[in-house]
């Protein structure tokens, strides 16, 4: 009986384990220096721009979700024409390991999509990417 309940306990740790780890890593892991790697991603988008949006794109994949769209917006104020920065800003509201998008994620994210979209706010290769998402 002794026993059964101790794999019990110890299964219930290994089990909550990996939850608590990830939310100490998500609370915390941005904090400090910038450790996103590397990403290289062509984008017809200013030269001047490019390193913002592939370090934007880094923190993105690292789940870095606040500090990536503020890297986003950025990177469209700077070049309005960039519409691959607009699908950036609405990924960040797209974490989908953490739980669906609330309600506001979703409006801010398909709005962000929408300005991606229009003809105005893409260029070049930007725009080909958004016409064969929809």
């Amino acid at each position: 009986m002794t026993l059964l309940r101790g794999i019990h306990v110890v299964a219930v740790a290994l089990a909550l384990a990996p939850e608590l780890a990830l939310a100490h890593e998500h609370e915390g892991a941005h904090a400090g220096a910038e450790k996103f790697g590397g990403v290289h991603f062509p984008t017809s988008c200013t030269a001047g721009v490019k390193p913002a949006f592939e370090r934007g794109l880094a923190m993105l994949h690292s789940f870095a979700y606040a500090q990536a769209a503020e890297v986003f917006q950025d990177v469209a104020a700077k070049d309005p024409r960039c519409g691959i920065a607009q699908w950036g800003v609405a990924m960040t509201y797209f974490h989908v390991i953490w739980g669906p998008p609330t309600d506001d994620e979703f409006v801010a994210g398909r709005a962000a999509a929408v300005v991606a979209e229009y003809p105005s706010a893409r260029s070049g290769s930007d725009g080909a990417t958004f016409s064969s998402a929809g």
